[in-house]
């Protein structure tokens, strides 16, 4: 099951709420009536509109009402649903904002994220992925061979970078070559 944290731009989002009572502030409302026209939404400002599926009392008969907005209305940055009962007199006004973002938890990719099989140029910076490869493969998988220093990929034979060194025996200086 993916989750819905943070809230992401342009994938359905579903969340609960409870609706307060105007008969007595201090509680919900057991199963409250809603009706079309009852809850409006808005992205990023733009003039309020039914929403496209109605909120729903689940589970039936108690008191969380199940909001389940659709992957068009979370285009933008910010969402915004306006409840009111336009029936009369069961529920209290509610207003809910939404922030959105272009990455939730489950876009996290642990376990397996993979590095990419590349690295910067030389004289270039790298990505933090790059450099994180870079650093691995330099201290795990790599030959010498007179003053030149070849780290290769993962696959142990594949030339990644080369580097010179000033001297064969006891260097102290080591330069990127490729």
């Amino acid at each position: 099951m993916s989750t819905y944290v943070p809230p992401k731009a342009g994938v359905q989002f579903i969340f609960y709420a409870a609706l307060v009572s105007q008969s007595d502030a201090k509680l919900f409302q057991t199963n409250p009536t809603i009706a079309s026209g009852d809850f409006k939404i808005s992205t990023d400002g733009s003039s309020l509109q039914n929403m496209t599926t109605l909120p729903s009392v689940d589970p039936a008969g108690g008191k969380l009402v199940k909001f389940t907005i659709s992957a068009a209305e979370m285009t933008g940055a910010n969402i915004q649903i306006v409840g009111s009962d336009a029936a009369g007199a069961e529920w209290c006004d509610i207003e809910i904002s939404i922030q959105t973002s272009a990455r939730q938890v489950d876009d996290l990719t642990y376990p397996s994220y993979q590095l990419p099989d590349s690295v910067a140029t030389d004289g270039t910076r790298p990505t933090i992925e790059q450099a994180l490869y870079e650093i691995i493969q330099f201290l795990t998988e790599k030959s010498l061979s007179g003053t030149t220093l070849t780290v290769k990929k993962v696959d142990g034979s594949t030339s990644l970078m080369t580097f010179t060194l000033d001297n064969a025996t006891s260097p102290t200086s080591i330069t990127r070559a490729s």
